[in-house]
This record gives structure tokens, sequence and C-alpha cells, in this order.
């Protein structure tokens, strides 16, 4: 019986979603995974309005989720120092439904670093030791990839981060770090 993987990520946003999602797919069956990209079964229509085409893709997204057994989620970096904010959800949900979370990041560098770069370092420390920025408010500093609710959600659900820096230029689309983290979870998971 195969172990159904949902792929979650920024990967839909790309020019070419459906090439990349074909790529995953083909890395995870190597590992005898059956990955579930979320674009595969979106289906447009001209009589939806755009919020009602977003809810709709949003409901199949979560029954996708209920369907699968675990998840690799894609960590980078997207339009910020942060992952991207769908696929966080979509940690915090597969996580509540008690299943195994795996992720990876085409970045190395940890959160708090991320933030304060991405504030030029404009940032500075409090008298009591913790980061702040430009506006005040407290900047993570637990040494983790995100923040720490994904962290958490990730390794409480007996998962596990993959990380390493690839060129700015590939960052998005690279699956060097991705494939590793199938290899892994595959094992974790009892495939093959």
């Amino acid at each position: 019986m195969p172990i159904y993987v949902y792929l979650a990520g920024p990967d839909v946003f790309s020019r070419q979603p459906l090439k990349i999602g074909k790529e995953k797919k083909s890395i995870c069956e190597k590992y005898g995974l059956a990955g579930v990209f979320p674009m595969d079964h979106w289906v447009a229509s001209e009589r939806l309005s755009d919020a009602e085409l977003g809810y709709s893709i949003g409901a199949m997204s979560e029954r996708w989720m209920h369907a699968c057994d675990a998840m690799i989620v894609n960590l980078t970096p997207f339009h910020g120092p942060s992952m991207d904010v769908g696929s966080a959800y979509e940690v915090g949900f597969m996580r509540a439904l008690g299943k195994p979370v795996f992720g990876y990041s085409n970045v190395a560098s940890g959160f708090a670093a991320r933030v304060s770069a991405f504030f030029d370092d404009n940032v500075r420390r409090r008298k009591d030791g913790r980061l702040e920025d430009h506006l005040e408010m407290e900047i993570e500093e637990f040494g983790f990839v995100e923040n720490l609710m994904i962290d958490h959600g990730v390794v409480g659900s007996g998962g596990f981060i993959h990380t390493r820096d690839i060129d700015t230029d590939c960052r998005q689309s690279s699956l060097e770090v991705f494939e590793s983290c199938v290899r892994d979870a595959a094992k974790a998971l009892g495939s093959r």
C-alpha cells in the first residue's frame, strides 16, 4: 500500500509549477512514496469568482491533507525572511491531524539571522539581551530554522528539517535538499 505524502510549499507560485510538481513526485516515487502535489487536482472554472476559486483550492488542499499519510514541506524563505504563510498553515493542519511532517529549506541560516538581514541589520539588543527590530518587536532567537511553532510542529510530529545553502539563482527551484529530505522521510515512514 503506498504511503501518500502531501508536498507543501510555494512551488505552486513558480512559473512552471506542474513541472516542479512532476519532478517532486518522481523523486518521491524513487524512494517508494506517492507524492501528492496540490495543483494536480485544482480545477479552474470560469463560473467561479477569484474568491470562490481561492476557497475551493483551500478546501481541496485540506481534503488532500486528510487523505495523505505525511507531509514534506518546503520551508525556503518566500517573499521575505520566513517560509510561505500558506505552507505554515498546512504544517499546523497536519500536526493537528497527528501526521508526521518533514521539512527542508534551501537556506541554511536560522530565523533570527534572516530576520536581522531582512531589516538590513537595523536591530539592537534590549537591556535584557533579547534582540529586537526597529519597531521594538522581539526577534526570536531559539536557533531554529523558522518560527518556533514551525520547528516545534515538525519535530514534535516525529519529523525533521533538512537545510543547505543553495545558490540564490536556483534557491526556489533546486530539488537537491528536497531529495535528501524525501530519502530520509521514506526511511522514517518505513518505505523501502
